[in-house]
């Protein structure tokens, strides 16, 4: 059956069978795959895998009828400067976005050091003398700058690869454009599980993938994807499948012919072809396309990925032994989730913009309708009006990010920050506890010493060899001499122990004299009840 949506090119398929769909979902898992079309109304649906230059020029030339839209999915980007260009010229990009688009993040593996590297100076007082030494700086810094522009190395993906919050927000006569970075819920083999000795890094886990969205005055949306492994032959399925989860997500459900499956949490149900206005259905798929609940339930609140768990993990782990590798923990977890943060902070500031440019664009006049394409170009005001339904997405995610992101991030910067304290807290008590400890032993030793003292004066009396005293000492005598001395020494201990306040006390633990004590006192209260029943 003839349907609007088909855009009589070659290579595009009808959508709406299950087969084409299924293909569609496989090669979206091959990192070898390039681009897909997909054209559509609430009567059909026709895409095309691979699309050459020939092939997209003639798609952006046939759009069928006014009531269509169109998605144009474009993976691996350096490798497709001629899609690109064909793009830039129809839409109007700027020189700028458009090389931003193409570069390659290949570099960016060989410029991490250029951007984290600094030059470190002394700082001179300012006197008369040190004016030449700080013009020099100055002449430094400028060279810095300049070799800097001249290396070719460093490009976008070195800023975004370093500044995971940094974001773009293009707007135009023809399209908005918003470029983000996203991160996708990739577990290493060495997740960390809560061990203070284990290397944690400072960034969230997981994989950041930098995407370019376009919504376009044609009903048009472009979705420009990064390479997450340039230099890779080979990428596990698994994680490619992480990765292009929400992209085959919702490119199934733009399909009649997805399995059940896809269509079955109510959650993840996608109303985008019901709308008949094209506007409205470009607007909805601009919208579902840059909102990935998903990823941002596994990162913030999933249960085993919950930042939460793991501090209450690592606050057991302080209660049982308490260490310094613990605030290194909590250093990591705290820089982790200040990158999170940022970069929903970002999010929130990208649907501020387009909230407000869809504001600015109303109170101008200019209609959401892009029926009509003359209006579209005649329009004078920069931005393209998105429908209602979908502004009020986009404001009902704001509040979602503040409310279950951001509040549930600052909880546990607040937890963490309460946990160093803890847990310096807890090695202040173990410090006290070991020098009490050393102090009572160095107290019961002293006292020993001294209660051996006058018995060992006595006995050297006893061995002086003086005539005549001597003869007079007997075995008899020594030992009586030795009982009354050592019973005197043990009563003047006692009393400079109560007097200077030395005696055996209980503040952590409890001494020998108390548990000694203790037990007999238990063992007297159990003769007691067992004498009625005799």
């Amino acid at each position: 059956m003839f349907s609007s949506s088909n855009p009589n090119v070659s290579g595009f398929e009808d959508f709406d069978q299950p087969v084409v769909v299924n293909k569609f979902a496989d090669q979206a898992l091959k990192i070898t795959s390039k681009n897909f079309a997909l054209q559509f109304d609430d009567r059909g649906a026709y895409g095309a895998l691979d699309l050459d230059i020939d092939a997209l020029t003639k798609l952006l030339g046939n759009k069928g009828c006014a009531t269509t839209s169109r998605w144009i999915n474009i993976w691996k980007p350096e490798e497709q400067s001629d899609l690109l260009n064909r793009l830039a010229s129809h839409y109007g990009f700027s020189p700028r976005l458009l090389g931003l688009m193409a570069e390659n993040p290949n570099s960016k593996l060989a410029t991490s050091a250029t951007l984290t590297k600094r030059h470190t100076h002394d700082h001179y007082r300012m006197w008369p003398s040190d004016w030449r030494k700080s013009a020099d700086v100055g002449a430094t810094q400028m060279q810095d700058v300049a070799s800097l522009q001249a290396d070719k190395s460093f490009n976008h993906y070195t800023i975004v690869n370093n500044i995971w919050h940094y974001f773009s927000v293009d707007i135009d006569k023809r399209y908005i454009c918003v470029g983000y970075n996203s991160l996708h819920h990739i577990r290493s083999a060495s997740t960390d599980k809560g061990n203070p000795s284990s290397k944690i890094s400072s960034n969230p886990e997981g994989r950041r993938v930098w995407t370019w969205l376009l919504l376009c005055d044609d009903a048009t949306v472009i979705t420009i994807l990064e390479n997450p492994y340039p230099v890779s032959p080979y990428l596990p399925t698994p994680d490619l499948d992480t990765l292009r989860r929400h992209t085959r997500h919702v490119l199934q459900t733009l399909s009649r012919g997805a399995p059940p499956k896809e269509t079955a949490n109510p959650l993840f149900t996608l109303n985008i072809r019901l709308k008949s206005a094209p506007s409205e259905a470009s607007s909805l798929l601009f919208y579902y396309l840059f909102d990935d609940w998903y990823t941002s339930y596994s990162l913030v609140a999933e249960k085993d990925r919950r930042y939460g768990t793991r501090l209450e993990n690592l606050r057991e782990a302080m209660f049982q032994t308490a260490k310094l590798e613990h605030v290194n923990t909590l250093h990591h977890y705290g820089r982790q989730l200040a990158v999170l943060k940022r970069m929903y902070q970002s999010y929130d500031r990208i649907i501020e913009r387009v909230i407000a440019m869809d504001k600015r664009l109303e109170d101008s006049g200019v209609s959401h309708d892009l029926t009509n394409p003359s209006q579209a170009q005649s329009n004078e005001y920069l931005g393209v009006r998105m429908s209602p339904s979908a502004i009020f997405r986009f404001q009902r995610l704001k509040d979602r990010i503040s409310l279950y992101v951001l509040n549930e991030i600052q909880e546990c910067l607040d937890e963490k920050e309460a946990l160093v304290q803890v847990n310096f807290n807890l090695i202040g008590m173990k410090e006290s506890s070991a020098v009490e400890t050393l102090t009572r032993i160095t107290i019961l030793l002293a006292k020993v010493t001294i209660l051996f003292l006058p018995v060992s004066l006595m006995t050297s009396y006893f061995a002086l060899q003086i005539p005549g005293l001597s003869s007079n000492f007997s075995t008899k005598t020594y030992w009586i001499s030795f009982a009354i001395v050592m019973f005197l020494s043990f009563l003047l201990l006692i009393a400079f122990g109560i007097l200077s306040g030395t005696l055996e006390s209980k503040t952590i633990y409890r001494s020998l004299t108390r548990t000694v004590f203790d037990h007999f006192r238990k063992k007297r209260s159990q003769r007691k009840e067992e004498k009625p029943d005799e």
